[in-house]
């Protein structure tokens, strides 16, 4: 009798010691740091285990969810996957709120370089160390992938993603044909557009399609876009053109394309006469992250029709 009680004594004893342990080793963990170089170059002091992360831009959102951390916070515009929308919004990406970032108590805050970097300052006030990255092409997709798989320490979780998107993106530029399409990209409105060129993300994209953009040599009036006439449209005759307007306010459902038609050089397009114009959703095809080889399967359905069957 006395020795079962011993034992049972023991055994609680070796329990109590083994959640203290533990609690002793969660402690210790959460207060663990390491160090890594964000985009720009700065060398960050980051939890190792962040567990609290805001994020700034909606592709930081998309890509903490595929990999099975959601942040505490995100910007009102990022509403992919669903699930996005449970998450507290923290105002937008081009207006932050930093009270309320700050507000959301995060132990790290992740946005992009070329948005927000100038409040790093402001940001850095919530005591929470900040990271900034950006994505202006496929291959950025892969590698901030890869980087965040690092920070949230699933980096299996995130090269096995990686080689999904590499795998799909492979099948694809196996079957593209030898003749490739002459491609116009018009992002705005009649009022006023731009061109995307191949350095931008959706001009990298259709580069990515073996496609030629023919705004390829037009002078930068922002990174990755360029302003033609209607005139030099005329002259350079794309095969394909690809409308994107971008949105601001979710409830606008304005077309671009019905402004265009009013243009009278407008008809005389082949790429109208031949029934190539296609309206892109500016949310997807303008926002970088994990979709893009779902944004690439769609855009080859475009730009090769005889071969890929077009989604819509």
């Amino acid at each position: 009798m006395q020795k079962g009680r011993c034992t049972r004594w023991l055994t609680a004893l070796a329990v109590l010691l083994s959640l203290l342990v533990a609690q002793v080793g969660v402690a210790a963990a959460a207060g663990q740091t390491r160090v890594v170089t964000d985009g720009t170059g700065r060398r960050v002091e980051i939890p190792a285990q962040p567990r609290r992360i805001v994020a700034l831009t909606p592709w930081v959102v998309e890509v903490l969810f595929l990999l099975g951390h959601p942040p505490v916070g995100r910007p009102s515009s990022a509403d992919y996957p669903p699930e996005a929308l449970q998450i507290p919004a923290h105002g937008q990406s081009y207006r932050l709120n930093f009270e309320r970032i700050a507000a959301l108590q995060p132990d790290l805050i992740i946005g992009n370089g070329n948005l927000h970097s100038p409040y790093l300052a402001k940001l850095e006030e919530t005591g929470a160390p900040v990271l900034f990255y950006d994505i202006d092409s496929y291959r950025d997709v892969l590698e901030k992938l890869r980087i965040m798989g690092e920070i949230v320490n699933e980096k299996q979780k995130a090269e096995q993603i990686v080689a999904e998107i590499e795998r799909r993106a492979k099948a694809l530029r196996d079957r593209l044909p030898a003749r490739h399409p002459r491609v116009l990209i018009m992002v705005g409105s009649a009022e006023a557009w731009s061109a995307a060129k191949p350095n931008s993300y959706l001009g990298d994209l259709v580069q990515q399609l073996g496609a030629v953009n023919v705004a390829a040599e037009g002078m930068e009036h922002r990174p990755g876009f360029t302003r033609f006439s209607m005139e030099r449209v005329v002259e350079l005759d794309p095969d394909v053109i690809l409308l994107v307007k971008p949105v601001r306010d979710p409830s606008d459902t304005s077309k671009a394309l019905p402004g265009f038609q009013k243009d009278p050089l407008w008809g005389g397009l082949s790429a109208v006469k031949q029934g190539r114009v296609y309206e892109l959703d500016h949310s997807v095809f303008m926002s970088p992250g994990p979709r893009a080889i779902d944004t690439l399967e769609e855009l080859a359905g475009y730009l090769y029709p005889e071969v890929f069957r077009r989604g819509r």
